[in-house]
């Protein structure tokens, strides 16, 4: 395996969630684990939609977050369900660069004029344009989100180093330069292919899930991430007309012994805030050292 290659799989490896993976949407095609990180998020970006909304449904009706949803293949009387208050609705593609029948994703977050402080949602399954638009987006408006989901499509073309190089080696690398991994699931309704000399294989449709690295800050939430499980317990075969599809060991044995580090890390950090916290209330830090010293005058 090549170094690229390498490093541009070891940027799809999940790492330990600061927050509990949650079930958004139906467990089916449609549903996505999510960090359960959702409250201040005041919208979802969903481009490729097939008539579909469940996910953003959902958002909706468990976090009142409203959704912004695009795709050229659809039509707004042909959704499964209603539009609702607090979704909109555009017959455009999502592309790297405008054109008449298409809207960039910084075009349409100008469009929208959510303020700048409120946080967002990225869902993106648009069929294998989600690699050039990944690779030419502003880092600082990937960073606008605080949540990406991203349905990776031709994975196997990890496989031809022009690609790699040109294409989905830029795009992951401007997406996590910001955003970190903590899930991935194969979809069913590819298939698979091993990568020569590794344990690895490579589904050619990808689900995967990114947090803003800021999120990663202790100070958000007192969850001690635990290590990724692949499969979660909570992820679901998107067809039940294909066989169901898993990832090889390879996907996790690095994972975990990162996954030591930052278990035992994050139980420190979280030990020291609540350290800190006394110490400030308080305001006596030579009291608190004689309460160590001496655990029975702590009263």
């Amino acid at each position: 395996m090549t170094s690229l290659l390498y490093k541009t799989i070891k940027r799809l490896k999940p790492r330990p969630s600061p927050f509990p993976l949650i079930r958004v949407g139906p467990f089916s095609d449609g549903g996505y684990l999510l960090p359960n990180d959702l409250s201040g998020i005041s919208a979802c970006f969903s481009p490729g939609n097939d008539n579909r909304k469940p996910f953003e449904d959902s958002l909706l009706h468990g976090w009142g977050i409203q959704s912004y949803l695009l795709d050229k293949s659809s039509d707004v009387d042909q959704f499964a369900t209603p539009l609702l208050s607090g979704q909109s609705f555009r017959k455009l593609w999502l592309s790297a660069f405008p054109a008449e029948d298409s809207i960039t994703l910084s075009q349409w977050l100008a469009e929208a004029d959510v303020p700048n402080d409120q946080d967002l949602i990225l869902q993106m399954d648009i069929e294998g344009a989600e690699w050039l638009i990944l690779s030419s987006v502003h880092s600082s408006i990937l960073s606008r989100f605080r949540i990406i989901v991203v349905e990776f499509h031709g994975l196997g073309d990890l496989l031809n180093s022009t690609k790699l190089a040109s294409l989905h080696a830029p795009a992951l690398l401007n997406l996590t330069s910001h955003h970190t991994c903590v899930h991935v699931h194969p979809n069913n309704t590819g298939s698979e292919l091993m990568i020569p000399g590794t344990a690895i294989n490579i589904p050619t449709i990808l689900e995967c899930t990114f947090l803003r690295n800021d999120r990663f800050d202790v100070r958000f939430n007192s969850f001690i991430p635990s290590p990724p499980i692949l499969p979660h317990p909570l992820d679901r075969c998107c067809s039940s007309n294909y066989p169901s599809l898993s990832l090889s060991a390879g996907w996790s044995a690095n994972t975990m012994k990162f996954s030591c580090y930052a278990v035992f890390f994050a139980a420190l950090m979280h030990r020291w805030s609540l350290i800190r916290r006394r110490m400030v209330k308080n305001n006596r830090f030579l009291d608190f050292i004689l309460t160590l010293i001496c655990p029975e005058q702590d009263k």
